[in-house]
């Protein structure tokens, strides 16, 4: 496939703003603001804030995304890798 470009030439790219040591969501895009009160151990949902003159529906599935989906906190609690109990048992390559 090609890669979208904007007007300039330039590559679009989608990024979802996060840490993997912060567990609140507080940051600001083109579409939309993410504010979130508290910390590691906050339960408050994040407050989105649509910006003026962006379709709103499509600011708050894109703030949905980011904030739920593809969230820090979402991908690592998906990721369950299976790493050998014993690292000298496994099997590398033609062994």
């Amino acid at each position: 496939g090609q890669p979208v470009v904007d007007q300039f030439g330039a590559a679009v790219v989608f990024t979802v703003h996060g840490d993997s040591t912060d567990w609140t969501n507080n940051y600001a895009t083109k579409f939309f603001d993410v504010q979130q009160r508290g910390g590691w151990f906050t339960k408050d949902p994040p407050t989105i804030t649509t910006k003026a003159g962006v379709d709103p529906a499509l600011a708050l599935l894109i703030a949905h995304l980011c904030t739920k989906e593809f969230s820090t906190a979402q991908i690592k609690s998906n990721f369950h890798p299976r790493f050998p109990y014993d690292p000298l048992s496994a099997v590398f390559g033609f062994f």
